[in-house]
């Protein structure tokens, strides 16, 4: 049976252009594209590989190895998230989806977490959980000390580090017994320490040389070690609660090593710390609670005293002082604590008095604040102080401020003089930028002024452009011409870029008749009007000429006609191929410029960047364009 979301071994059924067919069962079968079938792999030959669904829900099969499978926990990245939820990268094309259901919290773009790899019932999708704790400890423990097991690190605690072992359980390896830098997603082997009797599981990062059973001293020996580790974590800890936490299962492990140790006094003292620790702490609270309520100016802090009484009520609710072990005068100053519950219904009631006085008072104030505020705003919103203001930043070299008060004005009255210095001003202001080395404010400001081609604020602006083109990595984001482009190539002082965005669904050609690049009507719109529209001279001059080597389709070895020089192209099924790595998927698919099955069609790239060798016709209307281009940046 053919395991979605795992590794299955399959036979070759049948051989087609695009790839080969495996059987599956009941007589379905399983595509393998061509760019992952194995070299010199024959009819009958049975392979290995990862069965899952692609884009359109179709089972598909390919020989790419995720990160996990299905059942298994895996330390992923999140690429992108929507509205649906986050998408992390499980090295597959298709990047796996974690719905905001099974998010623990909001998952963020570039931060990994643990997550768990499952088949939704539904639509018989791999999704993944971050919600971890549904999916472990649901079989029972069949574990032997020393036994070896596969480890994967989850998240670091002030006892050690929480692991999950073999895919199944919970389990803790403790600071003392690290001797190894650990990280979160670290995939180890670890070995059975011991099952405590909460069902819990200890884990060492190497084995003990120890007997397979404990006898009845060793085991109280073990347990006293423990109480003293929980000892130690205890008096490192600042809040009373968490040292009342951590002496009591300190306790606990005393009381099991008691038959065989001498822990008496050890229990006697341990008893006094905690209780007097417990004292102590309630006194501090008190006291805090006491200072902030009778020091309290407005209803957040009677507020903030309410919610520590109540914190000392509640805890005195769970776990009661015991007098025997409670130093006399420490007990004594513990009881006055005991009215925690009355000091917090006092500060709830004095906290309502005390908005409900400064409302009353500040219902005046306010309105005449309101009044001088108005007023104030009235001014400051005319024409007349804008110029003014203008007129004094523009005096005191402070073109920033100038350019944005004459902006105000020509938005305001649409004035010709306004705009011109609007105009002036921004150019001083990206003058003085430049100058002072500030060249993403010089960039702003040139770019802001470029298409009224105010003195040299094209040329500039270009230049600019071409720095910030020649310092952006393969891959990223970058503008050019007021759009934006991903940066594909860098050779020799040139920069290939794609078009990020597509233009818009536009046919290919629109006669249909034996179309080739070099024919095409898309070809001559490009470097047409749409080169004329949208760069400027200085943007035309910084575009190369490109020879555009034009080959037959790769797998019908359709003809693509002659070769061509074009300032702007589309890609060919080997330039996607070669730059696929700074090629990002996008909502709608786009042409290429190698010609499909026949003469009359186009290949194309369909969202999740698979090249459609195959095509569309030529005069198809839904396909996009994404034009390249090279940049001279020297």
């Amino acid at each position: 049976m053919v395991q979605i979301g795992k590794y299955n071994t399959l036979e070759v059924l049948r051989e087609v252009d695009f790839g080969i067919y495996l059987k599956g069962d009941n007589d379905e079968e399983i595509l393998l594209p061509s760019r992952y079938v194995p070299h010199n792999c024959r009819l009958g030959d049975k392979i290995n590989v990862f069965v899952y669904l692609d884009s359109e829900d179709r089972i598909i099969a390919t020989t790419e190895h995720p990160y996990a499978q299905v059942g298994e926990f895996a330390y992923l990245q999140v690429k992108s998230t929507n509205r649906v939820g986050a998408f992390l990268d499980w090295g597959l094309m298709k990047d796996i989806l974690v719905p905001f259901r099974e998010q623990k919290m909001t998952m963020k773009e570039g931060y990994s977490y643990i997550v768990y790899l499952y088949v939704d019932n539904e639509s018989q999708r791999i999704a993944a959980s971050a919600k971890l704790d549904k999916y472990l400890d649901n079989v029972p423990i069949n574990y032997i000390p020393n036994q070896e097991v596969d480890i994967l690190v989850v998240q670091r605690t002030d006892l050690g580090y929480k692991v999950i072992i073999d895919n199944l359980h919970w389990g803790m390896v403790y600071h003392n017994e690290i001797f190894t830098n650990i990280e979160r997603g670290d995939k180890l082997k670890g070995y059975i320490k011991q099952i405590r009797n909460d069902e819990k599981i200890d884990i060492n990062l190497a084995t003990e040389d120890t007997s397979e059973n404990l006898s009845e001293e060793e085991l109280a020996q073990q347990n006293y070690e423990t109480a003293l580790r929980y000892i130690n974590i205890a008096e490192h800890m600042n809040k009373f609660e968490d040292q009342d936490k951590y002496y009591h299962r300190a306790i606990q492990y005393l009381k099991k090593a008691k038959p065989y140790k001498k822990v008496q006094p050890l229990l006697r003292e341990l008893r006094n710390k905690k209780f007097g620790t417990r004292a102590a702490g309630k006194i501090e609270l008190y006291k805090e609670a006491c200072h902030i309520r009778d020091n309290a100016k407005t209803p957040s802090d009677y507020y903030s005293a309410q919610t520590i009484f109540s914190r000392i009520y509640h805890y005195e609710e769970k776990h009661p002082l015991i007098e025997k072990w409670t130093d006399p005068e420490v007990y004594a100053e513990a009881i006055k604590c005991s009215d925690s519950k009355e000091q917090m219904e006092l500060c709830a009631k004095l906290a309502d008095e005390k908005a409900a006085q400064l409302k009353r008072h500040s219902f005046f104030v306010s309105c005449a604040f309101i009044a001088c505020l108005l007023a104030a705003l009235f001014f400051t919103r005319t024409v007349s102080f804008k110029q003014c203001l203008a007129s004094i930043n523009s005096s005191s070299g402070n073109y920033e401020k100038a350019w944005q008060n004459y902006q105000n004005i020509y938005n305001r009255t649409n004035s010709k003089d306004a705009f011109e210095k609007y105009i002036e001003y921004r150019y001083k202001s990206a003058e003085k930028a430049l100058k002072a080395g500030d060249e993403d404010t010089a960039y702003r400001n040139y770019k802001a002024i470029a298409k009224e081609d105010y003195k040299d604020s094209q040329a500039k602006f270009v230049t600019l452009e071409k720095e910030h083109i020649k310092n952006t990595a393969i891959g990223k984001k970058i503008s050019f011409a007021y759009m934006d482009w991903r940066v594909l190539d860098k050779q020799d002082g040139k920069v290939l870029l794609l078009k990020d965005n597509s233009l818009g669904s536009t046919p290919f050609d629109e006669t249909g008749k034996n179309v080739t690049w070099k024919s095409s009507s898309v070809r001559k719109w490009l470097n047409g009007d749409f080169l004329n529209d949208n760069f400027f001279k200085a943007e035309q001059n910084a575009i190369l000429d490109t020879t555009v080597k034009n080959t037959a389709n790769p797998v019908y070895n359709t003809p693509a006609g002659k070769d061509t020089t074009d300032k702007l192209f589309l890609l060919s099924c080997d330039e996607v191929a070669q730059y696929k790595k700074g090629i990002h998927k996008t909502k709608s698919c786009w042409w290429l410029r190698t010609p499909g099955a026949a003469a009359n069609s186009m290949s194309f790239v369909y969202k999740d960047k698979t090249v459609m060798e195959y095509g569309y016709e030529v005069t198809n209307t839904k396909i996009t364009v994404k034009p390249a281009i090279w940049v001279n940046v020297e």
